[in-house]
């Protein structure tokens, strides 16, 4: 994958596209949540699971058969791309949730069984729980991720007008085009004037806007224009080996085009002419 090999190289560490970093998944969590809440719930989960067999707690059994499968299953393979802080999106549905509960269940049972020493350490495992996530998010609690973003990408559906829509190289822009714009869109990784014809006859054949970040990549009519629009977003730090902290600045450039029936691509102003 280019964006876990272009983390890697950036951190000075070997490059491997490839690997998924499932062996981390613990670690993942004690980033945000600490090792207090990592090792208590999973001892919860499990005692659930053993105490459940007893006729006088079966509900901690439905509980523990609820969370425990999930919870094995991603973290040992998350099958998810591991750069943070979205790979930790496998784990908000269901692990995070399971493990804050069996964390708070552990507590109570310290507190109850292990008088004055279990309220003690009940009352740390609380603080931990608490403390943590809000320090580790802290740098990132009031800052919009991808901000300023979206006054531009209107102009951009602007001066797409209505109109069918290809985009090029840049796939996490097609979402954004079909859902914000509302228009029919097609995406072309290699944006030859073959596949440009064929995109715009696949779209119905009539006018096609052409949206691209990499307008050196495209067959103009002419030289390449000037970008069309362009604008700065702040975007969370992207990482693999620790929690994110940071917030950057990253200019995006994006040039639009009018794709002709033979697949050559005409400039194409932001106001749409």
């Amino acid at each position: 994958m280019p964006l876990i090999a272009g983390l890697q190289a950036l951190n000075d560490s070997p490059v491997d596209g490839t690997r998924t970093y499932a062996e981390d998944s613990f670690q993942w969590l004690s980033w945000y949540h600490g090792w207090p809440v990592v090792v208590a719930g999973l001892i919860g989960l499990l005692a659930w699971l053993a105490l459940g067999t007893r006729s006088d707690s079966a509900r901690l059994l439905w509980l523990s058969a609820l969370l425990l499968p999930s919870a094995a299953l991603y973290l040992t393979q998350p099958s998810i791309a591991p750069d943070q802080i979205w790979a930790m999106r496998r784990f908000l549905p269901v692990v995070v949730p399971g493990l804050l509960l069996a964390t708070a269940w552990v507590a109570r049972q310290l507190s109850l069984r292990l008088r004055p020493l279990g309220a003690i350490l009940a009352a740390a495992l609380v603080v931990s729980a608490i403390v943590l996530p809000v320090q580790t998010a802290s740098a990132l609690w009031s800052e919009k991720n991808y901000a300023g973003a979206l006054s531009a990408l209107r102009t951009v559906c602007g001066a797409i007008d209505g109109r069918p829509t290809i985009v090029t190289e840049q796939d996490t822009l097609l979402p954004t085009v079909i859902v914000l714009c509302d228009v029919p869109t097609y995406s072309v990784a290699k944006p030859r004037r073959a596949a440009l014809a064929d995109a715009r006859e696949a779209l119905g054949g009539g006018p096609a806007v052409l949206v691209t970040q990499a307008p050196d990549a495209i067959p103009w009519e002419g030289e390449a224009p000037t970008p069309t629009i362009g604008y700065v977003q702040t975007i969370w730090e992207r990482t693999l080996e620790e929690a994110p902290d940071k917030v950057l600045e990253h200019p995006v450039e994006l040039t639009l085009g009018l794709v002709e029936a033979d697949g050559t691509v005409v400039p194409l102003t932001s106001g749409g002419d």
